[in-house]
């Protein structure tokens, strides 16, 4: 039974990837001039020696990060120009973290759990917590109208929806629940703790 269950959550994984991944070949085209020298703004911000190449897709809602092993930046055709740096910065935040090398082990540790609930449970919060992490890296330094800016570049993408996305993928925008828990970390201003003698306990 184990065996069963593992196999047909592997398979619900790989094929969910290789459908978003089918998707995208066939629809993506290149940014223009703008889009791509805001790329490479942000890559060089970031300290990218081999950053994501950056596509458009038609129809898709949100920004988001694609690939494994040849990672790319995915953005909605219509998205707002003051969206599109933000955006790009995250994208990259996440490549420079490997982010998605992360979300490939809580996806094989939930095939290999599927029968339990409290690892399901536990990768909804680590997923959570990759954009809270990638968040504070962008922001941690920033003054608090550039958080706000940043605040309002999440609202915005979130009240388009989230059409297209994939569990091997990263989303820059999420449900409400994630969105606001996103907003309360972004606006607290007070020094982060090491959390030493929480990993210990």
């Amino acid at each position: 039974i184990w065996a069963v269950g593992f196999t047909l959550s592997l398979l619900w994984l790989a094929i969910d990837y290789i459908r978003l991944c089918r998707y995208v070949r066939r629809l993506r085209r290149p940014v223009d001039e703008s889009v791509h020298r805001t790329w490479c703004e942000q890559s060089a911000r970031l300290g990218l020696s081999h950053p994501a190449a950056v596509y458009q897709i038609p129809g898709l809602s949100s920004p988001m990060l694609l690939g494994l092993f040849r990672p790319c930046i995915l953005l909605p055709c219509d998205l707002p120009e003051h969206v599109l740096a933000i955006s790009i910065a995250h994208e990259l935040t996440h490549q420079k973290r490997r982010d998605l090398w992360y979300k490939l082990l809580l996806a094989l540790a939930r095939c290999l759990h599927w029968f339990n609930p409290l690892v399901w449970m536990m990768v909804r919060q680590a997923h959570r917590d990759v954009e809270l992490c990638c968040d504070w890296d962008l922001i941690h330094d920033q003054s608090q109208a550039e958080r706000q800016r940043y605040g309002q570049a999440i609202l915005d993408q979130m009240t388009r929806g989230s059409r297209h996305t994939a569990r091997l993928s990263t989303g820059f925008s999420g449900s409400k629940a994630e969105v606001f828990a996103r907003f309360r970390a972004m606006m607290d201003l007070s020094p982060r703790r090491p959390g030493r003698w929480a990993l210990v306990v």
